[in-house]
C-alpha cells in the first residue's frame, strides 16, 4: 500500500499541494480529476520520489518513502510511472528502451499501441503521441507493484486513446497492480475503484 499523509509542497509562496492524504492498495485504482494546475503532477512527481514534500510523509509497504528530511531514490521504490513529458533514453531505440525494463517484453502489448512499426526507430524520430504510447507501454511492462499515471492519453486521437485505455485497464488489472491515474477527462476514470477531485493543491471526494 501507497500511504500518503497530509502531504505539502510549498514553492516560495505557492502552495502546490495542501495537506493531501491518500491510499492506493496494490489491486485498486485511484482516479483524481482535476484541472490544469490543482497540483495533479506535483502530488505524482512526490509519490515517485522526484520531488521532497515540504510538510506530511509517504510510506511504500509500510516503508518511509519520503518526508521533509528523507527522500527514498525513485529507482528503489516499487513503481513504475508515466507523465505527460515522455522520458525515454535518447541513447536507445524504442524496444532497447522496453527490454530496459522487461528483458522478454510481452509483445501482445505492440498491436494495440501501435508500437510494431516503431520498434527500430530512436526517441528523436518519435512524434510527441508516439513518445507518449512508449512510454506507457514500457512503464506497464516495468516488473513494479505501482503505477502512476498523469494524463497519460492527453493529445492521442479518439481510435488509438480507446484502444489504450483498454490495455492500461486490462493489463493493470491482470497483473494486480495499485495505480494512481490523473485526468481531467471523467470518462478515463469511470472504472477506477475510488475517485477524488482535485482544486487548488486539495483532494476531495468525487
Amino acid at each position: 500500500m501507497i500511504k500518503i499523509e497530509k502531504l505539502s509542497k510549498r514553492y516560495g509562496r505557492v502552495t502546490a499541494l495542501d495537506e493531501a492524504s491518500l491510499t492506493i492498495q496494490k489491486g485498486e485504482t485511484v482516479g483524481i480529476l482535476g484541472p490544469s494546475g490543482s497540483g495533479k503532477t506535483t502530488l505524482l512527481r512526490l509519490i515517485a520520489g522526484f520531488e521532497q514534500p515540504t510538510y506530511g510523509n509517504i510510506s511504500i509497504d509500510d516503508k518511509l518513502a519520503s518526508s521533509p528530511v528523507y527522500v527514498l531514490e525513485p529507482s528503489q521504490r516499487d513503481i513504475s510511472a508515466v507523465f505527460q513529458t515522455p522520458a525515454l533514453w535518447p541513447n536507445m531505440t524504442v524496444i532497447e528502451n522496453i527490454e530496459y525494463v522487461h528483458p522478454k517484453p510481452q509483445t501482445g502489448l505492440f498491436q494495440p499501441a501501435g508500437l510494431w512499426e516503431l520498434l527500430d526507430r530512436y526517441p528523436n524520430e518519435l512524434s510527441g503521441g508516439e513518445a507518449r504510447r512508449v512510454s506507457i507501454v514500457r512503464a506497464l511492462m516495468a516488473e513494479k507493484s505501482y503505477l502512476l499515471l498523469d494524463e497519460p492519453l492527453v493529445n492521442l486521437n479518439p481510435e488509438l486513446k480507446t484502444a489504450l485505455h483498454e490495455v492500461i485497464v486490462e493489463e493493470t488489472k491482470r497483473r494486480g497492480l495499485g495505480v494512481l491515474y490523473i485526468s481531467h477527462d471523467a470518462s478515463e476514470l469511470e472504472y477506477a475503484d475510488k475517485r477524488y477531485i482535485m482544486s487548488e493543491g486539495k483532494i476531495g471526494e468525487e
